[in-house]
Formats: structure tokens, sequence, C-alpha cells
């Protein structure tokens, strides 16, 4: 009994390594082919994470071809992260094996001579109100608003507007955010004091004093501090985040 178990488990490695291998060569003599393409549906599927051990996501996208068939493929998360359900473009693929994605621009059509609104005299062009003109200043810890977080986290808004967010943040020893990702928003991450480590598609990144890490949409991410010292780093973010937070745990 005790030899029949190790032969099953064999067995079964030799099955995936084969049926593996099987794909990689189908895929190889495969033809490389190009189709105009709608992006149906994506879809993650996070595995692993359990016993100390690192998490790790797999991400799909699932495309409608010209002929109307539906194909799935596995994708990166920068790919995953950039592309939008709905979105139309030219698929390159080989076999089972994606090659990438290019999303197409709609030009618009101009408009036919019938279209086009008659020619009217013209009118004087009027002066644009006047704007108050930009005034820098200088902003800091003491004068930014500030907010609590997690488990006895703070952070500082140094900049908040429709487009840019940088924000400040301490993080005691020995905490972390929850598990998450952003579906548009790109941000990247500058440790100004301490040693934080930033897991991002279960990739481990230890970051010291001023080293950074970014993040592409659609790709989850947490910020540890695994040490018993402060960390304090920069979080900037194109656009915000506020609304754009979809937790993995």
């Amino acid at each position: 009994m005790s030899t029949v178990i190790p032969l099953v488990v064999i067995g079964g490695i030799l099955f995936i390594v084969i049926r593996g291998l099987s794909t990689w060569m189908s895929n190889n003599a495969a033809e490389l082919r190009q189709d105009e393409v709608t992006v149906i549906s994506k879809r993650m599927k996070v595995w692993g994470g359990s016993n100390n051990s690192s998490a790790h996501t797999s991400y799909y996208i699932t495309f409608e071809l010209s002929s109307g068939e539906r194909v799935e493929f596995g994708v990166s998360g920068t790919q995953y992260g950039s592309c939008r359900e709905g979105e139309t473009g030219l698929l390159a693929y080989q076999g089972s094996r994606f090659k990438g994605f290019q999303p197409r621009a709609t030009a618009a059509a101009a408009p036919s001579v019938a279209e086009r609104p008659q020619e009217r005299p013209v009118q004087p062009v009027q002066s644009m109100p006047r704007q108050e003109p930009f005034r820098p200043q200088k902003i800091s810890k003491k004068s930014a608003e500030h907010y609590n977080w997690g488990a006895s986290c703070d952070g500082w808004h140094l900049v908040q507007s429709g487009d840019l967010s940088v924000i400040h943040e301490r993080m005691p020893g020995k905490t972390e955010e929850v598990r998450h990702y952003h579906t548009r928003a790109r941000q990247f991450f500058f440790v100004l004091s301490g040693e934080a480590s930033l897991e991002v598609d279960g990739v481990r990144l230890v970051l010291r004093e001023q080293e950074g890490a970014e993040v592409p949409p659609g790709v989850w991410h947490q910020m540890k501090n695994e040490r018993f010292d402060d960390v304090e780093f920069l979080v900037i973010s194109t656009p915000p985040t506020r609304g754009d937070r979809i937790e993995t745990e």
C-alpha cells in the first residue's frame, strides 16, 4: 500500500507534465493569427496564500472572434488592467496562447455635405473670463488633512484633485493593509523612512528608504510593515482611488 500512493503521485505529475508539453508543442506548431474581436468578460482566480505562502492571481479575458466564437486566454496583470469589457480591437493568438491585443480607436465619421451646418456670418470672438492665476503654496504633514485608517495607521492628503492624489502615510510596526486592487487608478509607492513590504500579484518587494514600486490598475497588491519600527511612504494615484477599491480578502 505504501508504494501505491507514490506511484499515483508520480503518475499524476507525469500526466501534468506531458499534457503541458503537448499543449506547448501544439501552440508552437499552430499558425499565428490575428482577428478583429470584442472583449466580452474578464475574471481573476486567486490561489495559494495559506500556511504563510504567497498568494498568486491568474488573469483571464474572454474575446468574441469575428466568426462569433468566444475564446478565453490567460493574460498578464498589466494586460488585464488595460482591457475594458465591450472594447474592440485586434487580437493576436497562436493556438491557445495569447500574443497580444491592440485596442481600436474609434474615429468619428466626417459629416456629409448635407449634414454640414450652413455658413453663418462670423460673430465677433468674445474674450474668455479672466481667471485667477494659480498660486503655488507649500503643504506639509502639519497643514495637510489628516485621517486614520487600519490598525493605528495615519494618512495625510498632500494633493487632492480630480486627476491626482498624493498621500503621505505612516504604518506602525507589524501592520498591514487589506489585499485589494483598483480598476482605474495607477499607483506609485515611495518609501520615505523605514522599510516596507509590498506584495504585488504574488511577488513580494522589499522597499527601503528612497525606493518605490509601481502598481498598474487591475493588479492586486498589499502594503505591509513586517518590522517593529514605523514606515512612512508616499502613495501617488492617478486618478484618485476614491470609490475605486475592490478587496480580495
